[in-house]
């Protein structure tokens, strides 16, 4: 069964900031590279447990998956049938910082 995919408000404003570094750094690509990131939450709704377990989580509801040098981070909720996106980090940034909460 598809789940739906709700954004949190730190996703929402994280994806904002990468929206921006990446077009003050090379505005040609920022298009292309936010579509294709979405594509891969698209992916979520049908292959929700696709991703792994964020190791610093341990929670196997706390999972991630990667595009480029961001993890997407995200809490799937099997008996809400839902995932809601809790960040969009930057692998540099070190550790995912977020609320659990579906």
């Amino acid at each position: 069964m598809a789940v739906r995919v709700i954004w949190s408000p730190l996703a929402r404003q994280d994806l904002k900031e990468v929206g921006a570094y990446i077009r003050k750094h090379n505005p040609l690509v920022v298009r292309t590279f936010l579509w294709s990131l979405n594509e891969k939450v698209e992916l979520l709704i049908n292959f929700p447990e696709m991703g792994r377990v964020v190791p610093e989580q341990d929670d196997p509801s706390v999972r991630e998956v990667i595009y480029g040098n961001y993890r997407i981070v995200y809490v799937y909720a099997p008996a809400n049938h839902t995932i809601q996106i809790a960040r969009i980090w930057h692998g540099a940034r070190g550790e995912p910082e977020f609320e659990n909460q579906p």
